[in-house]
């Protein structure tokens, strides 16, 4: 069993990751293409500690992080935080069936749970009269953060060593 202390740096380590992502997404940058853009660097970050440790990522944290996301870029606020808190809890609900199956599945999960993000949030965004993305930035954006995920996931793995608990044959209940 993993102690409570270490549970909760890992939380702190989660939200200082976060903010440091929060801050990245502050800078300015002037693509010459106008459709080019960053990829979902915290939804990627968010999803793999999901998959593996649900307990380092609880949905208040999440609620938090996003909440100050959509104040932080200016974005409707709330708007995407629901959306990612429901995607995430969806993902929580299903981390029994990715664990032992490949990493393309896992890969498929996130990539169709972005996909709908982005179609529900840009109907939400037509709906409430805002302005929605250009269809070239989303797409971009899409590939650029399917792309990202295994490089987080990575990064997770093995230098923060966010793994799958290993369980023993004494941990199954009978």
């Amino acid at each position: 069993m993993e102690s409570q202390l270490s549970v909760w740096i890992y939380r702190i380590l989660f939200i200082c990751l976060c903010f440091l992502i929060l801050v990245i997404n502050l800078i300015p940058v002037n693509f010459a293409i106008g459709f080019l853009t960053f990829p979902d660097l915290l939804y990627c970050l968010t999803a793999s500690w999901i998959f593996r440790r649900p307990d380092y990522v609880s949905a208040p944290m999440i609620l938090g992080i996003f909440l100050f996301q959509d104040i932080l870029l200016g974005l409707p606020i709330g708007l995407g935080t629901v959306l990612m808190v429901a995607i995430f809890e969806f993902y929580r609900s299903r981390v029994e069936l990715v664990r032992y199956q490949p990493f393309l599945v896992e890969c498929g999960f996130i990539a169709v749970g972005y996909l709908i993000f982005l179609i529900l949030y840009q109907s939400l965004l037509i709906i409430t009269f805002s302005r929605p993305a250009l269809v070239g930035t989303l797409i971009f954006q899409f590939i650029a953060t399917l792309l990202s995920y295994p490089v987080m996931v990575f990064f997770s793995s093995s230098c923060l060593k966010v793994n799958f608990p290993q369980f023993s044959i004494f941990d199954q209940k009978i």
